[in-house]
């Protein structure tokens, strides 16, 4: 009689390719972290112990090897985003979020590299977590408002800017005056306060305006 458990081979095989798996990535998360996005296939494989073409099994092409790591550091800035929302500290939380941002940035080169470009915003899982991003975005700027934290006119794509410029500018300086990045971005946050009293213009452009800048700019 047919029957649905499985051989103990086909589950010695599948957790196989699972540990393989997890190899894989992790070795490509620490060598985009550290080398950026032009690091070879090859060189991952041997950091991972693994043949070039386990990685390809998994992962037709280089790029689908990219955008699954990045598609795992979104997972970690989305929990720390949750985080901030579960924080009492409505200013606290949304500083938890941004910390948390800025310092997977300024610790991963190829994150970074990867939120610069166009390429890695279109895979389904990628956009979904990049919706709910901003829609935690959103509830935790309303809570920072409402505590008389944030300025009235703030939104989530102000936030996605005060990052990466953040991160972007403080990246030399880091490397001088580690921990520096932290003064940039209180300085940043503070032009977020309602007493600043400057009005914002002009209004912020939309995340569609940001996305098609990059892609205009892949394509050149």
């Amino acid at each position: 009689m047919p029957t649905t458990r499985d051989h103990p081979k086909e589950k010695t095989l599948r957790a196989d390719a699972q540990r393989n798996l997890e190899l894989v990535l992790k070795a490509a998360g620490e060598a985009f972290a550290e080398q950026g996005l032009e690091v070879g296939v090859a060189d991952i494989a041997r950091r991972a112990g693994v043949g070039t073409g386990t990685i390809f099994r998994r992962f037709p092409t280089k790029d689908d090897l990219i955008a699954a790591v990045f598609e795992r550091r979104l997972e970690e800035i989305v929990g720390a985003a949750r985080e901030g929302l579960e924080m009492e500290d409505a200013e606290q939380g949304l500083r938890h979020f941004l910390e948390s941002m800025l310092r997977l940035q300024l610790c991963d080169r190829g994150c970074m590299e990867a939120a610069s470009g166009a390429d890695y915003w279109q895979a389904p899982p990628i956009v979904r977590l990049r919706n709910e991003l901003l829609a935690i975005c959103e509830r935790l700027l309303e809570r920072a408002k409402r505590a008389g934290a944030v300025r009235e006119e703030a939104v989530p794509q102000d936030l996605v800017v005060i990052v990466n410029a953040v991160a972007h500018a403080a990246s030399l300086a880091e490397a001088a005056a580690p921990g520096v990045w932290r003064r940039y971005l209180t300085i940043a946050l503070d032009g977020l306060r309602p007493r600043s009293g400057t009005r914002l213009e002009p209004d912020a452009p939309t995340i569609e305006q940001i996305e098609a800048v990059k892609q205009r700019r892949a394509r050149r």
